[in-house]
């Protein structure tokens, strides 16, 4: 396991320092997807339908990092060129916009475990489901809601 660690590690230096990580992310992706292909090929009829309800939980969990990445670079530059950052005689900085979230989680954390409670009794594939969806909702009003102030 040294040697395909200090293997990695070579491959991923030379492809950062020679500009060619996109390649290498396609090439590992197109495997990847290919690997997934043959499995499900290679499946009893029960575990493809386990297998196949992953593409959605692995598609919507790509597109939340990616939409989470942004909030340190391309929502913080957004904030201080768009959003009044003014609140009641004080000027916030625009890069404690990125602290939000980690309140938001602490608090809306503890709401969304009450809920969660209450519906407890829901199918196991639908409560993760739903669990996806409200996540992806809650995300989308926070991009949403951020808007022009200044005009």
């Amino acid at each position: 396991t040294f040697v395909v660690s200090l293997v990695l590690i070579l491959v991923c230096y030379y492809a950062l320092e020679y500009q060619f990580e996109g390649y290498l992310i396609l090439l590992v992706t197109v495997i990847s997807v290919l690997w997934f292909i043959k499995i499900c090929i290679t499946s009893s009829k029960e575990m493809r339908k386990k297998l196949l309800l992953l593409i959605p939980f692995a598609v919507f969990g790509i597109l939340f990092w990616v939409f989470d990445e942004q909030i340190f670079t391309s929502v913080e530059l957004f904030v201080e060129r768009n959003v009044h950052t003014h609140i009641l005689g004080f000027e916030f900085p625009s890069s404690s916009i990125s602290s939000v979230n980690a309140f938001a989680i602490i608090v809306g954390g503890l709401f969304f475990a009450w809920l969660w409670k209450v519906y407890k009794g829901l199918d196991g594939d639908f409560g993760r489901m739903m669990k996806f969806s409200f996540g992806f909702v809650l995300q989308l009003l926070c991009f949403v809601s951020v808007h022009d102030e200044k005009s």
